[in-house]
């Protein structure tokens, strides 16, 4: 008979909340250790209406390879807004939402499709289960991301390619 083989937790991925990956994309490793250290869990809420520091855009936009000026569409940012802020300086509440969501959808899309390059690709692609707009033209309200989760739900699950 064989052995039944016990599962190791610890060889499992689950240490990280999904909250805690998207603050690791949207915050230098020094101010998420920073936070982290202080608590047990971070309330993402309160971050949020405290706001993202400035470099999160950076850092988003580095890490997407999107072009800059699509970033601050989604954020409601003027173009050369951006410029005038000063590193300690925040976004405010709707901006940091929206660059909460924007990330948590990014790192979904990821898991989705495998590779950056591939959902970079996706999202500027015009859609027909989004009237033929591409995702990222629908990423600047709270329903167009409701549906551009919807597809990569349905993308996810075998429905729609």
């Amino acid at each position: 008979m064989d052995k039944i083989k016990q599962l190791n937790l610890d060889e499992l991925n689950i240490s990280i909340s999904d909250n805690n990956k998207v603050l690791s994309f949207l915050l230098s490793d020094n101010l998420l250790n920073e936070i982290t250290s202080n608590q047990q869990t971070v309330d993402t809420i309160a971050f949020i209406r405290n706001g993202f520091p400035k470099e999160s855009v950076t850092r988003v936009i580095e890490k997407t390879d999107l072009p800059a000026g699509k970033i601050f569409n989604i954020l409601h940012i003027g173009f050369p807004q951006p410029a005038y802020y000063n590193d300690d300086e925040k976004l405010s509440v709707e901006q940091s939402n929206f660059l909460y969501e924007f990330a948590r959808l990014y790192l979904k899309g990821l898991d989705v499709f495998g590779d950056k390059q591939t959902f970079d690709h996706w999202l500027n692609r015009p859609n027909l289960a989004l009237g033929e707009k591409t995702p990222l033209e629908l990423l600047d309200t709270i329903e167009g991301f409701r549906l551009v989760e919807n597809v990569l739900a349905q993308i996810e699950y075998g429905f729609y390619s």
